[in-house]
């Protein structure tokens, strides 16, 4: 079934290393750009919709009427699975009691709580809006509205950042019980202030060897605690994988909804404007649509889909593709296999745990086979 991702491209500040499109300090436009929102929705009005998404930016600058809108809208407009999962991304300087029920009320089932770090300095060097103290308060407010599902977003690899502050970090989050923990090592993009303090030499990133000493510590950490890595960088107790994501790496549809959002539908792949004046005045807000090729969904079928812990599908692949898998990778298979970065099992071909440290030189590999 469709996933549903509405963009809410608005935050109180942005973060030294974003670089999404989203607008600091803007969020007196948030009325016109819900009222364009909907507009755009209108135009798949009946879609049968399995997983919804309010991502950003940062949905929870929102006020209480304007979530019980938007999901009222939401539920109007599309065919909601009965077991739609819902997401709301939320900064904890922006998360209160009330806006958790009015979520909650409106249908929205699970929160994203983008803590990132749980150090007030490291959170001001982040250029996060919010402290420590607002994110345990945060907490409270997800847990007393009644979420019995919730992530935490953490960033590692961050300069300076030693295996042992990153490990007391990992420990602090999961007294908090989160029933989700996202771990994304930091990527500085040039065009970020983060990104050009890198180019200068003013901070210095991890290597990658003590990345990759932080990733197992993460693996080796939270499976102690009864997280199941079913993803790189993802992590949940059972059952409480986000399904909405899980759609994403296995190549399912997918309706974006918003400034600069993304869709893949219908064996096209569309991108709106990123651009916010165009995105509130625009008829239609497409800035480009292509339709992949089947090499393009093999490539992606294979490269998102060794990104999870129980690999590619196999039989899935041979269906859709009407192609031999094993015939058709054999080179890029034997060399994976004899290194022991893959191994195949139930009908999956999947990473091993030392392959995983190899995930995109692996998937290069499958991509040259045409």
């Amino acid at each position: 079934m469709t996933g549903l991702y509405l963009h809410i491209p608005f935050c109180a500040q942005k973060c030294a290393y974003c670089d999404f499109v989203s607008y600091g300090g803007r969020e007196s436009l948030l009325p016109s750009y819900l009222s364009a929102l909907k507009r755009e929705a209108e135009t798949y009005r009946g879609e049968k919709i399995g997983t919804v998404f309010f991502g950003g930016g940062t949905p929870s600058l929102m006020s209480e009427k304007q979530i019980e809108d938007l999901c009222a809208f939401v539920r109007d407009c599309f065919d909601l699975a009965p077991d739609v999962e819902w997401t709301m991304e939320a900064n904890p300087a922006s998360v209160t009691k009330e806006k958790m029920l009015a979520a909650l009320s409106g249908g929205v089932n699970r929160v994203s709580l983008g803590a990132q770090s749980l150090s007030d300095d490291v959170l001001a060097f982040l250029g996060r809006a919010h402290t420590r103290a607002q994110l345990e308060t945060a907490v409270e407010a997800v847990k007393t509205a009644g979420f019995d599902k919730w992530n935490l977003d953490l960033i590692t690899a961050l300069p300076g950042q030693t295996a042992e502050a990153w490990g007391n970090t990992l420990k602090e989050a999961i007294a908090f019980a989160p029933t989700h923990i996202s771990c994304y090592s930091l990527i500085c993009d040039p065009q970020t202030p983060l990104g050009r303090m890198a180019a200068k030499g003013e901070i210095v990133l991890p290597d990658d060897e003590q990345e990759r000493a932080m990733v197992h510590l993460t693996e080796q950490t939270l499976a102690r605690a009864g997280y199941e890595q079913y993803e790189i960088s993802n992590f949940a107790l059972p059952g409480h994988a986000c399904r909405h994501n899980i759609n994403y790496w296995e190549c399912g549809d997918y309706i974006g909804l918003g400034c600069a959002a993304h869709s893949l539908f219908r064996g096209a792949r569309k991108r709106n404007t990123p651009s916010l004046p165009r995105y509130l005045t625009a008829a239609d807000p497409t800035e480009e649509t292509q339709t992949l090729s089947d090499r393009d969904k093999r490539e992606e079928r294979v490269f998102l889909g060794l990104r999870m812990n129980r690999g590619v599908d196999i039989a899935r692949f041979e269906r859709d593709f009407a192609l031999d898998f094993h015939a058709f990778y054999a080179s890029a298979l034997q060399t994976n296999l004899d290194r022991g970065f893959l191994e195949e099992a139930e009908g999956f071909l999947r990473l091993t745990a030392r392959g995983r440290d190899f995930c995109d030189t692996v998937a290069a590999e499958f991509m040259e086979t045409a």
